[in-house]
């Protein structure tokens, strides 16, 4: 592996001082595995590594340096750069300036160089989902500016969505406060009975965020939204039915003109303005959250470009206070023995996935776990990334293969 291989976030990635484009037409992988050569992956959207559930945060100066060190370790240990995503109560947000304040002063100092910042799911959420409910709640303006205060410190994005009682005008106020201080609105948890709403907050986060310069996200893509099809097989007798399922659109390839049909005006008008580059489609790689035939569709139709990959992970079986129960043969964590509330799917997982079930290119994947997520880091860590990474690399041979 050449000591000399950069990645930029921004512009366009550098290996042993040629410039390749975006697009990655001057992509080769002549290392073994471009993934492998290419940068850490970023661990977008986890709520938990080893023993950690991030919601469960330190609440003093002394206990949160010393959570978010051993949190920077394991990110080290696996050779990612994990984005801390949590739910924040209603009386937490002291606590969570106090973390983020102490991850922004440590990171100016050049350390904790593998947690790449922070995301808040929530609190404003139309429909809970698996969600902890204590992670769902309305908060003030004065609130709102709290939390958009945060922006400038390392919180990257917000999961968002218009809930009931909230009208436009009010949502509308909302993520300008938010995108002020350059807080990404991620759109998901949206009303399960109310499409017109649903796509009326996208109208507007869109048109808000665009005035302020903000790219918008998505929480993971047709997970707890209204839908036209299954996206997903997950029981014993959902997967007896799927190849039947699958094969009867087998030749069905999706389209601009027929999009909304087949997924639904909630999730088709993200893709298409995904497409439009108004927003960038966080998606969940595990293969059980979205069926790998839906994932090799929306590749297929949305590109690489503007996808950024996802885990919804926590180790151990709790998310801020939930007791959370998996099942035989899977990843998936469930809350009631039902509802999906996250997975053990780590971001290797995904690119397996990717590179063997997907059949994605290594410059797909790349962009996805890489290129992409980077671009939404704080820029105190796209302009200091870890210098050791390639020596984390050579510690993880598990992704030396996977695209060779």
């Amino acid at each position: 592996m050449p000591a000399d291989l950069v990645i930029s976030s921004d512009d366009a990635v550098w290996a042993d001082g040629v410039v390749i484009s975006q697009d990655c037409s001057s992509l080769h992988a002549p290392y073994g595995s471009t993934i492998a050569a290419m940068g850490l992956p970023v661990e977008f959207h986890c709520h938990g590594l080893g023993r950690y559930d991030f919601s469960a945060f330190a609440t003093s100066d002394v206990a949160q340096a010393r959570w978010l060190e051993e949190i920077n370790a394991l990110a080290e240990k696996e050779s990612i750069i994990v984005v801390v995503t949590l739910f924040v109560r209603s009386g937490e947000l002291s606590i969570l300036e106090d973390l983020v304040q102490v991850w922004h002063c440590e990171r100016s100092r050049n350390r904790l160089k593998n947690i790449g910042g922070f995301g808040i799911e929530g609190p404003m959420l139309a429909s809970i989902g698996g969600t902890p409910k204590s992670g769902g709640w309305i908060p003030t303006d004065a609130e709102w500016t709290r939390i958009s205060d945060l922006g400038r410190m390392g919180v990257i994005y917000t999961v968002v969505s218009q809930s009931s009682g909230v009208e436009n005008a009010r949502f509308s106020s909302v993520i300008d406060c938010l995108c002020s201080n350059g807080i990404h609105p991620a759109l998901g948890h949206f009303p399960q009975d109310d499409v017109a709403k649903a796509l009326k907050s996208i109208e507007i986060t869109l048109d808000r965020a665009e005035l302020h310069g903000v790219k918008v996200l998505t929480d993971h893509l047709f997970n707890d939204m209204p839908r036209n099809f299954r996206h997903a097989w997950r029981t014993e007798k959902e997967k007896r039915g799927r190849l039947s399922e699958l094969m009867s659109e087998r030749d069905v390839r999706w389209t601009s003109s027929n999009l909304e049909k087949i997924v639904g005006p909630v999730a088709a008008a993200l893709m298409k303005a995904a497409l439009e580059k108004k927003l960038s489609l966080c998606v969940n790689f595990d293969g059980e959250h979205v069926d790998s035939s839906v994932l090799r569709k929306t590749v297929d139709f949305v590109g690489a470009d503007q996808i950024v990959a996802m885990t919804d992970r926590v180790d151990v079986p709790r998310l801020k206070g939930f007791h959370l129960a998996d099942k035989p043969g899977s990843k998936l964590w469930y809350v009631n023995g039902t509802t999906v509330a996250a997975s053990k799917s780590t971001i290797d997982d995904q690119i397996r996935l990717m590179a063997s079930q997907l059949r994605m290119t290594d410059c797909e994947i790349l962009k996805a776990t890489v290129v992409n997520p980077r671009r939404f880091l704080p820029k105190i860590v796209r302009d200091n990334l870890p210098e050791d990474w390639l020596t984390q690399l050579s510690m993880h041979p598990a992704r030396t293969s996977i695209g060779g």
